[in-house]
């Protein structure tokens, strides 16, 4: 088996981090302002199973919180998806919901 070109490996996220912070720390100047954390980029647009998957639904049952205007979704194309912050939105509605029963 030939071995993988460095090229196509990469590195975990905290070795990108502590490279990145040591670059940067190393030849900052005074107008370059220092990196002092690199945040890693999280999924903010879900697919509706990946929503069902978050919230612990089946899918179907999220597509019938969709269809009765519960949990908002944003179009992209033809797709569907369901932002983070609507996610968040649901909780919270099935929290009140819930205090108030």
């Amino acid at each position: 088996m030939a071995p993988t070109p460095k090229s196509r490996v990469m590195p975990a996220p905290t070795e990108v981090s502590a490279e990145l912070q040591i670059t940067h720390s190393t030849r900052a100047t005074a107008t370059t302002p220092t990196l002092t954390a690199v945040m890693p980029l999280q999924r903010r647009l879900h697919s509706v199973s990946d929503a069902a998957y978050v919230l612990g639904f089946e899918r179907t049952t999220v597509w019938e919180q969709i269809r009765l205007g519960r949990l908002r979704t944003v179009r992209v194309g033809r797709r569907r998806l369901v932002p983070t912050e609507y996610i968040e939105e649901y909780i919270e509605m099935l929290k009140r919901e819930s205090d108030a029963a």
